[in-house]
């Protein structure tokens, strides 16, 4: 499914349950759902849906001689996340370096409004000096733990934003994020990337199975 049709489907369903016309879903997005089953959601005291963003590194659709069967068996959770959901297969990345992407991602700004045109230097000899992302942008961790919305925004794993995600326990809070397990951040280098991390893996799993269901 494209973006945009996407977009022109939610609205005219969002059109359709408010004049009472809930039998006119629109057939694009009913044939994207109908054979998937629904994902059963984690509930808090305030009703408000919990929000996961997962942001993977090198990571892109499958490209020939592979496709996207042999994708789902080599990597079976993500194939359940995909089964479940809306996929977008039309798009283009607004940046394809590490540092660059997360700071779109994170922002909604492309690399030229918010001048991360870098990688985030990890401290080699004769790297060329990277600015760290102006935390007075709105990212989505400022926006949703703002008094109009009220959530809690956790932080786990990778940041790569700025050169204090290395030795500052609480840089994450500039960038609106309430907290997390980001330091020292893992983020990674030549040759590496095959193994897992279980501190933060199994720090998330902690939170996730705790506090997220009590709060938004």
């Amino acid at each position: 499914m494209k973006r945009r049709e996407f977009i022109k489907s939610a609205g005219g369903l969002a059109g359709a349950a408010l004049a009472g016309g809930a039998s006119m879903v629109p057939s694009v997005l009913s044939r994207q759902v109908s054979a998937r089953p629904k994902p059963v959601g984690r509930s808090n005291p305030n009703g408000r849906p919990n929000i996961l963003v997962i942001m993977v590194d090198q990571l892109r659709t499958p490209q020939p001689p592979f496709d996207q069967s042999l994708m789902d068996q080599a990597a079976p959770n993500l194939a359940c996340l995909r089964q479940q959901s809306v996929a977008f297969a039309s798009h283009y990345a607004a940046a394809t370096a590490c540092s660059p992407s997360r700071s779109c991602l994170l922002t909604g700004l492309y690399t030229h409004q918010n001048g991360m045109f870098l990688t985030n230097a990890t401290g080699l000899p004769g790297e060329l000096p990277t600015p760290d992302l102006n935390p007075g942008f709105p990212t989505w961790g400022s926006i949703l733990s703002s008094p109009q919305f009220g959530y809690n925004t956790f932080w786990w794993g990778k940041w790569h934003l700025s050169a204090d995600d290395q030795t500052s326990q609480d840089y994450i809070t500039r960038y609106g994020f309430t907290g997390g397990l980001p330091c020292p951040s893992p983020n990674g280098g030549p040759g590496q990337g095959l193994g897992v991390d279980p501190q933060t893996t199994t720090a998330f799993k902690n939170w996730f199975s705790t506090a997220a269901q009590f709060e938004p």
